[in-house]
């Protein structure tokens, strides 16, 4: 039963949090409309025409990949079907699944809470990852990145309710099911999802030994990371790539000391939002009064374990991947560890506020400590780039809307022109918001990248039913 403490301040806290989501998501549903493929994205389209799906599928492992489960997303996707329009939802469609996705995952941990909670803790957390993503255009308006990088995201809290949702319901077969396929959906998505359900299997094996639970269901999970991580690893087409893209790759030392610097880089981004985030926790769970039954629901990994995770997180998988290339991290790279980084630091600031009320029932920010960080947090965001701003500068400014217009006229030009060449003007608005990259690109300094783009672009060109797109100079 839900018991309402008396003067519930979350209720205004949680409505708070409710209208900075709706403010935050607001201008991303809007600017999707004005959105457009991109690139790489008619090379997909043009692969699976050639080739057929499951012909697509076959390149994909043996020339570029060991991803099979977003290679057949991309294979499926809307330009696939001739349903340019269906691009424009993907950003409104994956909102929607991580905002799904994260309720969801905060009614399985906080059983026996308000609904107030679970919305505010869930909206605190979509607007964390957003607000803060390090580039919101290869994160929520690039369709390979967000099949890549946001769908194993969203499968990622999904599982994560899937798992709590098997040891706190009768009907576990359903869970069990659903927590087999999520993981096999997430290792064959991308390497960072990859490494941490990996890595989170072998420490739910951990506490079900501590906590004397069931012991099949973890193992059965184990034994599907085992054998789809080793599918994901030993394409042959991740070693095509590699050779072909990232010839200095598997330096150990530079890995190491690379890794280390942008530890300390990272965090020093991060940490400023996430203590924004942390008053805002405390705020919320402020005047509730914790029964021992839902502190168990939280408290199920120590609170040290967690803390680890938060710095290791960034750290393993940036040496990760400058091990794997050997060059520094991209930005939809660093969006997907810091979808990661929100996601254990949220739940290690959760905990934290649970032991601290469980220890100190009356305990609370004073005022006179509280508002003036609060002012402090709110200046350095607002003065700060970030991603709201931002998208709102694209609406207001008429750029996104400008750009929507000159991407239309293009596509027009190019479906109606007769001839197999031609050329077209540059594209003079381009949104901070929104992912954009010109064609023809310049290769020089790399014959593997060289090989790589002359993909892209006869893939662009097939689809225009061209033999050459050139880009007029100004």
């Amino acid at each position: 039963m839900e018991i309402a403490p008396k003067k519930d301040y979350s209720n205004l806290v949680a409505g708070l949090l409710a209208i900075l989501l709706v403010a935050t998501i607001l201008p991303l549903f809007i600017l999707s409309f004005y959105n457009h493929p991109c690139w790489d994205v008619y090379f997909d389209t043009t692969l699976v025409q050639q080739k057929g799906f499951i012909g697509a599928q076959k390149w994909w492992y043996y020339n570029w990949s060991g991803r099979y489960f977003v290679s057949a997303l991309l294979s499926l996707n809307p330009l696939v079907f001739n349903a340019s329009w269906g691009y424009k939802l993907n950003t409104v469609v994956f909102l929607l699944g991580l905002m799904g996705s994260a309720y969801w995952l905060a009614g399985k941990l906080l059983v026996g809470y308000l609904k107030t909670y679970k919305i505010g803790i869930s909206a605190l957390f979509i607007f964390a990852f957003v607000a803060f993503m390090p580039n919101i255009g290869f994160g929520l308006f690039w369709q390979c990145s967000v099949y890549t990088i946001l769908t194993p995201c969203i499968f990622t809290l999904l599982l994560l309710a899937s798992v709590l949702g098997y040891y706190q319901s009768a009907s576990k077969g359903l869970f069990a099911a659903l927590a087999c396929l999520l993981t096999i959906a997430i290792i064959g998505s991308y390497e960072i999802s990859m490494v941490f359900i990996d890595v989170f299997v072998l420490v739910l094996i951990w506490l079900a030994r501590q906590k004397k639970w069931s012991m099949s269901f973890p193992l059965i999970l184990l034994a599907i990371c085992i054998l789809f991580t080793i599918v994901e690893i030993a394409a042959p087409g991740n070693t095509a790539r590699g050779s072909m893209m990232f010839p200095n790759a598997h330096r150990l030392v530079f890995s190491i000391e690379k890794s280390i610097k942008w530890e300390a880089f990272l965090l020093s981004r991060w940490l400023l939002p996430m203590g924004f985030v942390l008053l805002l926790l405390f705020d919320l769970f402020s005047k509730w009064k914790f029964e021992e039954s839902q502190i168990k629901s939280i408290l199920i990994i120590p609170l040290g374990l967690s803390f680890v995770a938060c710095l290791a997180i960034p750290l393993v998988n940036v040496f990760i991947y400058f091990w794997s290339t050997g060059i520094a991290p991209s930005q939809w790279y660093l969006n997907g560890i810091y979808f990661y980084f929100v996601t254990i630091t949220m739940y290690f600031f959760l905990s934290a506020v649970v032991v601290i009320r469980k220890r100190y029932p009356n305990f609370n920010i004073a005022g006179y400590v509280k508002i003036p960080l609060y002012l402090i947090f709110l200046v350095a965001i607002v003065f700060r780039t970030n991603n709201i701003t931002t998208s709102y500068n694209d609406l207001f400014s008429g750029n996104a809307s400008a750009y929507n217009q000159e991407r239309i006229e293009r596509d027009n030009y190019l479906r109606t022109f007769k001839g197999d060449s031609c050329m077209v003007d540059s594209i003079k608005h381009i949104p901070h918001s929104v992912f954009f990259s010109e064609i023809p690109q310049d290769a020089k300094g790399s014959e593997g990248l060289g090989i790589a783009i002359k993909w892209l672009n006869d893939g662009y060109y097939n689809y225009y039913n061209k033999k050459y797109i050139g880009i007029k100079k100004r």
